[in-house]
């Protein structure tokens, strides 16, 4: 049986990995060793040699000396051409090996599992927060209009007449407040009695610019798509105010149960 060292790779990275059980490594090995063939092969290649001999011990439960995990991930970085092979520097090579490529099956299930789940917690995190910023800006924009049109009563103008400023104030107002209402910190109105009242009113200010979206098309025979075009710009980020809100109540709420299962903890332990 002529051995390669691509054989020796892959039953050394299966050994590693745990996929293949400690008996049939052993039971490999052996057979590799008293091959007639072998002696010619591990005179030609010692790093086979070495690699074979340090399986063999490995998963021998009778061994004196068994190699260390460290130890066989070093011969299979040499094999892989991932590092050279230098005997007789064993000791200064195996402080350059990364002990994570010896890790088991299961530590690196789990630490993909992990990285799956921080990438989602970004993602998640990300499209939260540009979420949050839109709903800022429509905010912002609503009541800098509102204001303006205050400052400017010209700038409203009610079936042909120039409205006073008083008169603009009046109408405006439910608007400075429902944007003034978006603009709050959500930590702050997702709490107590004030939820209810800013949940109240992102629902009227929703329904106000889904109305104010919708009307046009029904009252002017528009078509359709000038709804899809004014819902970015007035009914989206109302709706997303109310759903972020919504998200951040129930967090709120999760963080004060977590709280309290914590302190239940602390008085049974003490």
């Amino acid at each position: 049986m002529v051995i390669r060292r691509e054989e020796v790779l892959e039953k050394l990275s299966q050994h590693l990995r745990e996929e293949i059980a400690p008996d049939d490594v052993y039971a490999w090995t052996l057979a590799v060793i008293v091959d007639p063939e072998y002696e010619k092969i591990s005179i030609q290649d010692s790093l086979i040699n070495v690699t074979v001999k340090a399986l063999l011990d490995a998963n021998n439960k009778n061994a004196d000396i068994v190699p260390t995990r460290k130890l066989l991930e070093y011969y299979r970085q040499c094999l892989a051409g991932e590092a050279e092979y230098h005997p007789d520097h064993i000791n200064e090579c195996l402080e350059a090996v990364d002990e994570k490529g010896f890790l088991t099956q299961e530590q690196i299930a789990r630490i993909k599992k992990e990285k799956v789940e921080k990438t989602k917690r970004i993602v998640v995190g990300f499209a939260f927060g540009i979420a949050a910023l839109y709903v800022f800006v429509f905010g912002l924009s609503l009541l800098a209009f509102r204001l303006y049109s205050i400052i400017r009563p010209e700038f409203v103008a009610q079936e042909g007449f120039i409205l006073t400023r008083m008169e603009v104030t009046r109408h405006v107002l439910p608007h400075i407040l429902y944007a003034l209402l978006i603009l709050l910190p959500r930590g702050f109105i997702a709490r107590g009695w004030l939820f209810y009242f800013a949940f109240l009113g992102m629902i009227a200010g929703m329904g106000y610019h889904l109305v104010t979206a919708v009307r046009p098309v029904l009252e002017n025979a528009l078509p359709l798509v000038y709804v899809l075009v004014a819902l970015p710009f007035r009914a989206l980020p109302a709706m997303l105010a109310v759903v972020l809100l919504l998200i951040k109540r129930q967090k709120i709420k999760r963080n004060a149960r977590d709280a309290g299962h914590l302190g239940s903890l602390e008085v049974v332990r003490n």
